[in-house]
């Protein structure tokens, strides 16, 4: 979450991992470092879109009749 998260930010210590993101897959990015609240609000509405439109994995496929 952030560009702390993703890249280490101006953080150079051992406690924030470099570019986590070429190693976790990252699904949606929050800006900012810390991010906003309205930044994290705004994640977490892209990231439910998201899921609310990727297929159940395991689920039955229906075909259009």
């Amino acid at each position: 979450m952030g560009s702390c998260a993703a890249t280490g930010g101006m953080y150079r210590s051992y406690a924030v991992l470099q570019g986590v993101d070429r190693i976790i897959p990252v699904d949606i990015f929050v800006a900012g470092c810390p991010p906003r609240p309205e930044a994290l609000l705004d994640g977490l509405v892209k990231l439910q879109a998201k899921v609310a439109t990727e297929p159940v994995a395991g689920a039955p496929k229906t075909t259009a009749a």
